[in-house]
């Protein structure tokens, strides 16, 4: 009778809402592991800008020593010249 319909009809409805829900799941579940995935690419980014910032921080040092020693060798040089123009 229409008993067996009308809960036949509740059931397909309920089917239909339940197909919706794992759907909405399902997608909730795939943007939450791409989330996961680019929060990981981030962080491997920061790691690799940080190695350069600090590989940089070593490049300027080293090139300060070489100035420094650049500098003196000049100023021995010009001392030197200086010393050969009174001799």
């Amino acid at each position: 009778g229409t008993e067996e319909g009308d809960s036949d009809a509740t059931y397909q409805k309920m089917l239909i809402q339940l197909a919706q829900c794992e759907f909405a799941i399902g997608k909730t579940q795939t943007v939450f592991e791409m989330n996961e995935l680019e929060t990981e690419n981030y962080e491997k980014t920061y790691r690799e800008i940080e190695q350069s910032i600090s590989h940089a921080y070593q490049e300027i040092a080293a090139c300060k020593t070489e100035l420094q020693q650049a500098k003196r060798i000049r100023r021995n040089r010009q001392e030197y010249d200086a010393l050969a123009k009174v001799i």
